[in-house]
């Protein structure tokens, strides 16, 4: 082991909540914890008593974390082997979904726009959430009610179960126009708003950083909870085309920043746990 790992105290608790509060997003609750910490660990997944320990760094109390593993177990959502738990189903799909905004892969852009028009004119209420999060993943912007876009710059099959559940629901069009196309991105997407929130991110991961280099545990409550923050963004990045994306845009450094935090992050839960 590269140090002490330093005892934590439960004023960490408040800490993270601060921490995460001041970023805008409301704490996680045990299921939460639970999948990202398996999302973020090994992908030989984590022991009953590593994950209740670990849900305790959050004030989950023992009981409440054996009995949401025992539901996600009972709903599909872990597998068991060798005695860790690993994610299993949608929540498997996840990891994919993660690699692929920690290093996402474009294509050059031609100037044209994938359209997705719904041409079901009746949908339950599951068919629409189940679209939405389709759509989300795929990084289609709303344009209007029933009218999803984004500049065709990522691979067309991509994500072939959300690729699915867009083509039972909806027709696709390419299509260019005469409008700005950087004033439709803005349209699509509240860009400024993300950018302010990835400059937040940084400085939080900044201000970490440095308990997490002195591997101080207090780290590890407030370091995972931004660090769940980075990756959910990372998941709202529309990925634009060079030619579409703002100036200043802070995707890329923010990336790299984090690779350097996760990687000490990760160390640091090693020895915890060790």
């Amino acid at each position: 082991m590269t140090g002490t790992t330093k005892g934590s105290t439960p004023s960490d608790v408040s800490h993270y909540q601060m921490m995460w509060r001041d970023l805008g997003l409301r704490p996680l609750k045990a299921r939460s914890i639970i999948a990202s910490a398996l999302l973020g660990s090994d992908p030989a997944g984590l022991t009953s008593r590593q994950v209740v320990r670990f849900c305790g760094l959050f004030g989950v109390p023992d009981t409440t974390a054996r009995v949401t593993l025992s539901r996600m177990m009972a709903g599909g959502e872990l597998e068991m082997s060798d005695g860790r738990y690993t994610l299993a189903g949608r929540l498997a799909g996840r990891r994919i979904r993660q690699s692929m905004s920690r290093a996402p892969e474009t294509l050059p852009w031609d100037g044209t726009f994938e359209l997705e028009m719904v041409r079901l004119d009746r949908r339950n209420a599951a068919d629409r959430v189940a679209l939405r999060s389709a759509m989300h993943n795929l990084r289609l912007g709303e344009y209007r009610e029933g009218l999803w876009m984004r500049p065709r710059n990522l691979d067309p099959e991509r994500l072939g179960d959300d690729r699915a559940i867009v083509g039972r629901q909806c027709d696709t069009l390419v299509a260019s126009g005469s409008q700005d196309p950087t004033d439709l991105v803005g349209r699509l997407w509240d860009l400024r708003a993300w950018q302010r929130l990835a400059e937040s991110l940084r400085t939080s991961m900044a201000r970490t950083q440095t308990d997490l280099d002195a591997h101080e545990a207090k780290a590890l409550a407030p370091g995972f909870m931004v660090a769940a923050a980075v990756i959910h963004h990372f998941a709202d990045d529309p990925l634009l085309p060079d030619e579409l994306t703002p100036a200043r845009w802070p995707a890329q450094v923010l990336r790299e920043e984090w690779e350097r935090f996760d990687a000490s992050w990760q160390r640091l839960l090693r020895e915890w746990l060790d």
